[in-house]
């Protein structure tokens, strides 16, 4: 049972423009931080600190994650409330549907939705990374590490 309410809230997920919406508002984000060159995040060094080393990346990591709190709120707390709302909680309790697989299905759906909005940051960025018109001087080598390391921890965190 986990399978298919797992499932079905991805799906549902998935289809809604919420979802790509909130997606391409952090990836605007990453891309114009990367891309335009007087945007700056992370710490005040004077200029001598790459716009793509990962203590910056990390900084502006964690401005989409302050975002991205808000965005959770909507995308957790959307299944269960819209399940009462179309009064199919009593049709749910009267099934062989265990609460574990019920609430950890819609959760780790919601869960997975989330990060992948959450992905929409480090996409820009590394896109924005790659415009030509940026000043190759003010970045350092391309390191997919430095992008994917703070979005894998706060994933988690």
């Amino acid at each position: 049972m986990f399978r298919n309410v797992f499932l079905f809230e991805l799906r549902y997920r998935l289809r809604q423009p919420s979802t790509y919406i909130y997606f391409g508002v952090l990836f605007a984000i990453g891309f114009i931080f990367m891309a335009v060159e007087e945007t700056f995040f992370g710490p005040s060094t004077g200029g001598k600190v790459f716009k793509n080393a990962p203590d910056t990346l990390a900084s502006l990591l964690m401005v989409g994650s302050m975002l991205a709190m808000f965005i959770t709120a909507s995308v957790v707390g959307t299944p269960i409330y819209r399940d009462d709302k179309e009064g199919i909680t009593g049709l749910l309790y009267t099934t062989p549907l265990h609460k574990p697989a019920y609430l950890g299905g819609k959760f780790l759906a919601s869960i997975l939705v989330i990060w992948f909005i959450m992905c929409g940051t480090t996409a820009g960025a590394m896109l924005g990374e790659c415009m030509p018109w940026i000043n190759p001087a003010k970045y350092g080598p391309f390191r997919l590490d430095a992008y994917w390391g703070p979005t894998l921890g706060g994933a988690f965190v």
